[in-house]
C-alpha cells in the first residue's frame, strides 16, 4: 500500500527525470519502405508462383495413376488453400492500411480451415 502510494504521488517528477527533454513527443512514422518490405513481398510472390505451377502440374498429370488416386478434388483443395495462405502472406507486406490487414487474416484464415 504504501509503495503504490509513493508511486502515485511521485510518479510526475519520476517519470520527468527518466525521459530525456529533448525526446520527440509527437510519433514520426517512417514511410520509406525497407528491406523487410522487398524481402516480404519477395517470398510471398515466389510462394504465390510455386502453389500456381504446382497446380498447373497438377492439372497437366492429372490423368496419372498417381493423382487419380490421391483424388483430384482433395488435392484441388489443399492447393486452393496453400494460395489463399500465400496471398494472405503478400496482404501481410503492404503497408498497413485497414482494408489489407482486414483482408490478410482473412486470406490466411479461410486459407487454412
Amino acid at each position: 500500500e504504501a509503495a503504490c502510494q509513493w508511486v502515485i504521488d511521485n510518479f510526475d517528477s519520476f517519470i520527468t527525470t527518466l525521459i530525456p527533454p529533448d525526446y520527440p513527443r509527437v510519433l514520426q512514422e517512417d514511410t520509406s519502405r525497407g528491406t523487410l518490405f522487398y524481402t516480404a513481398s519477395m517470398l510471398s510472390t515466389i510462394a504465390i508462383t510455386m502453389v500456381v505451377a504446382s497446380f498447373v502440374m497438377m492439372y497437366k498429370q492429372r490423368h496419372r495413376r498417381v493423382i487419380r488416386f490421391a483424388q483430384i478434388e482433395f488435392l484441388c483443395l489443399l492447393m486452393t488453400g496453400l494460395l489463399l495462405v500465400a496471398i494472405g502472406s503478400a496482404f501481410q507486406a503492404l503497408p498497413e492500411v485497414p482494408s489489407s490487414c482486414v483482408a490478410s487474416i482473412w486470406f490466411v484464415n479461410v486459407g487454412y480451415t
